[in-house]
Order: structure tokens, then C-alpha cells, then sequence
């Protein structure tokens, strides 16, 4: 549903900016990460309703980040 947050963890700037570009364009409200920890701390501070992560990130460390 437009109006939602979205969490985008990607650490190329181009594909954040795409994502983001793409999911605002249909409405929906975005807040970015460039790292797993980070994304972490950002996914429990305001609970989006949808996380995309790029699962080879530096040093992500999956089972603490998905």
C-alpha cells in the first residue's frame, strides 16, 4: 500500500538511488542504509513495513540481519 516505509539496505549508491527513485514514485516512503548493522538499528527504531536488503553485503553477517 502506497503510504507504507520502506527500508532499503544497499551499500551501491546507484542501486539505492533506484530503488528509492522507483518505490517514491509509486507513493511510498523510504529510509536508507548503507550497511547490515546498520539497517538493524534503522528497521527497529521505526519498524518499517518492508525491508530490502542486498544480502552480499560487506561483512553482513545474515543470521544478525535476516
Amino acid at each position: 500500500m502506497a503510504g507504507e516505509l520502506i527500508l532499503i539496505v544497499e551499500d551501491n549508491e546507484k542501486n539505492r538511488k533506484l530503488e528509492r527513485d522507483v518505490l517514491q514514485a509509486k507513493g511510498y516512503r523510504t529510509i536508507e542504509a548503507e550497511t547490515g548493522e546498520a539497517g538493524v538499528r534503522l528497521a527497529k527504531e521505526h519498524r518499517p513495513a518492508l525491508v530490502l536488503m542486498d544480502t552480499q553485503l560487506p561483512g553482513n553477517r545474515r543470521p544478525r540481519c535476516c
